[in-house]
């Protein structure tokens, strides 16, 4: 069978300095579920993983330690899917595809 992909909207992190904002990155990610209906039930929980995924990423930013400025696309995959885990169950959402993204300034 072909895949089943639900596209979320891209996320928008803003990234700190001190009170401000350095700058932000905006990420699109795609999640594979195994069947039309595993694919109903995350666009119908959609608008609560967004809540989710952006308090999650905002709280914590997901920056690499080894390269300034750059972001840690495995830590983000990790705490998305522990969000999808946690608020669908396991198995609803097979993975955490990120599709795009942009760094722009604050």
């Amino acid at each position: 069978p072909a895949p089943i992909y639900v596209n979320a909207e891209p996320l928008s992190i803003p990234v700190m300095r001190g009170e401000g904002v350095r700058h932000y990155f905006y990420v699109a990610v795609s999640l594979p579920v195994g069947t039309e209906a595993k694919r109903d039930e995350v666009k119908e929980q959609m608008p609560r993983l967004r809540d989710a995924y952006l308090r999650d990423l905002t709280a914590r930013p997901a920056m690499r330690q080894d390269i300034a400025d750059a972001i840690d696309f495995d830590a983000i995959k990790q705490r998305l899917m522990a969000i999808n885990e946690k608020m669908l169950g396991n198995g609803v959402v097979e993975d955490v595809l990120i599709i795009r993204s942009l760094r722009a300034p604050g």
